[in-house]
């Protein structure tokens, strides 16, 4: 494998699909954000795998994040790419166990160089909110840095998932907004919205899912 080189199809379906190789795993091969093999895997049309059995992994103990986040000082992108879920869930985390963020952040400086963020924001094209999320700072911050730097904010749509991946985990599974949104790494609102042009009803309150 060579860092940042993208690979084939076939290439990362035999290390995802067959060797059974995580998302952290695979960026770390090839030199990216973990957000970045997750579009990889979506652009081939490689069936992302959903936490354990197909369930969201279980919440980590207050004790354990904390560790990670305070003591290793690492960032939301780190710990979603170590708990193979999305920055999203890693947040929501931090707000139920009223874990504080950095105000100033140990690797908040990281990408305020203009290559670094070109090549996080260009290059990888992790979005706005992921930068900011990563570097605990509002996106405010991290758009000033843009503008700062001279580097052009772009526009990008989110492509919809497939409409009977939404039902299986909506409908089968029995997931909330949250949990499909945590899994497939965007918001809940997101998620409602592809619902809506999908045509697929909502659960009413109490009928199991968790949140909507």
């Amino acid at each position: 494998m060579k860092g940042n080189e993208r690979p084939t199809k076939a290439e990362l379906s035999s290390l995802y699909s067959k060797d059974g190789l995580s998302i952290s795993n695979l960026a770390k091969c090839y030199g990216v954000a973990a957000g970045v093999v997750t579009r990889w895997l979506k652009e081939d049309g490689i069936s992302i795998r959903m936490g354990v059995n197909g369930r969201l992994p279980p919440t980590p103990p207050r004790e354990e994040l904390v560790a990670l986040y305070e003591n290793d000082a690492l960032s939301m992108l780190e710990l979603a790419a170590h708990y193979e879920i999305s920055s999203w869930s890693v947040a929501r985390w931090m707000d139920e166990y009223d874990i504080p963020r950095r105000k100033f952040s140990k690797r908040s400086s990281s990408f305020h160089s203009k290559e670094e963020l070109y090549e996080l924001y260009v290059v990888q094209r992790i979005s706005i909110t992921e930068l900011a999320i990563s570097a605990d700072v509002s996106k405010a911050t991290v758009g000033r840095r843009l503008k700062e730097n001279g580097i052009k904010r772009v526009r990008r749509g989110i492509t919809p998932h497939p409409r009977e991946a939404i039902v299986e985990m909506y409908v089968t599974n029995g997931m909330s907004l949250n949990g499909i949104g945590d899994v497939l790494g965007v918001s809940p609102a997101t998620i409602g919205r592809w619902m809506n042009a999908y045509g697929i009803p909502r659960r009413g309150h109490g009928e199991g899912g968790g949140r909507e």
